[in-house]
């Protein structure tokens, strides 16, 4: 995020955020830490998860709609709009899209 923030590396735009590109990853592993970032780990780390993404929505929704009197609304516009793309995605690509996948619809959309 730091180097996205102030150096210009792009990230990979998923239903419900950013994720780095796995060489941005891999050449600060070696960089920083001398060690070698594999593909396995990077598509561990950030496959997207969607019935648990979902879920996770799902609850935050509840919580705060049983617990904080003064919410702001557009909490819950923002949760219902990534749960409408995860849902989106979903449909086409199934239930975990590894990051791979994900940049390739990233670039396919026209990163948009």
């Amino acid at each position: 995020m730091e180097l996205r923030v102030h150096t210009g590396v792009e990230a990979i735009k998923t239903p419900t955020g950013f994720i780095p590109y796995y060489y941005d990853l891999k050449r600060l592993f070696k960089d920083y830490l001398n060690k070698d970032y594999s593909t396995e780990s990077y598509v561990k780390q950030f496959t997207l998860r969607i019935p648990q993404n979902i879920s996770k929505i799902d609850r935050i929704i509840n919580i705060y709609k049983e617990n904080v009197t003064d919410c702001p609304q557009i909490l819950f516009k923002v949760l219902k709009q990534q749960k409408d793309r995860l849902i989106n995605v979903q449909r086409r690509y199934g239930d975990y899209i590894d990051p791979f996948v994900l940049e390739r619809i990233w670039l396919e959309d026209g990163r948009q």
